[in-house]
């Protein structure tokens, strides 16, 4: 079963597009989120990831593509325990609303 998924970062990396068995749709937009940059607490380098901030406010966009993927349940594992899967709706550039998943801290 084929599932689409928001992707603001490493999922779209070409070597997770392989892994995953993923494809980019196309280019879209959450609203009401916001990006913050942390830094790794699990390593001893300058490594730092992005995490999106649920801000419930309409005017926050959060640019990104919409990916179709084969294996979700081996997202689900790549993602962790630290984060979780929820619904939500993306945007595309003709803004048609579209029903997909995206990943956000698990806190």
């Amino acid at each position: 079963m084929k599932h689409l998924i928001f992707s603001y970062g490493s999922l779209i990396l070409p070597e997770n597009l392989e892994r995953f068995k993923s494809k980019i749709i196309k280019s879209v937009f959450i609203t009401e989120f916001k990006l913050k940059v942390i830094k790794s607490p699990i390593t001893k380098t300058n490594y730092h990831y992005i995490l999106l901030e649920q801000t419930w406010k309409e005017n926050d966009i959060v640019p990104g593509f919409l990916i179709e993927t084969e294996c979700i349940d081996l997202i689900d594992k790549w993602e962790g325990s630290s984060y979780k899967r929820i619904e939500i709706t993306c945007i595309d550039r003709y803004m048609e609303r579209i029903k997909c998943f995206i990943y956000v801290e698990n806190k």
